[in-house]
């Protein structure tokens, strides 16, 4: 009975070491591994996100009390990075070409082009 005893244990604590490592090594559960997928994620879209802001010094009243945005509202678009884009590449996606660079990196205050990071959310100026 004594070594039934000791073959269990022994068992269950191999068994329990198997799992933690198991678990311990899965690429799924990394911020990495999170974040490649992150473009993958159900609501993460193409399509380019509008927000109405309003302009410095408007009230936040909207023309005839419905949802149309007053004239001292503005629109912006947003972009947010993803894994892999350039900031020439949005600036080609979005203007044409990439002669538009300097314009994104003076409206999101970026001094160095090559240091963006997948997450960011940059405003499109018009």
């Amino acid at each position: 009975m004594q070594k039934d005893v000791k073959t269990g244990l022994f068992l269950g604590l191999v068994l329990v070491a198997g799992v933690g490592l198991w678990l311990a090594t899965r690429p799924g559960l990394t911020t990495s591994s999170r974040l490649r997928n992150m473009e993958s994620e159900e609501g993460f879209t193409d399509e380019e996100p509008r927000f109405v802001t309003p302009l410095p010094g408007a009230d936040n009243a909207t023309a005839s009390g419905n949802d149309v945005p007053a004239a001292n509202m503005e629109t912006r678009r947003f972009h947010i990075v993803r894994r892999g884009e350039t900031l020439s590449a949005i600036a080609q996606r979005y203007y044409g070409t990439t002669a538009t660079l300097d314009k994104l990196q003076k409206a999101n205050g970026i001094t160095n082009p090559d240091k963006i990071a997948p997450g960011m959310k940059l405003i499109i100026p018009d």
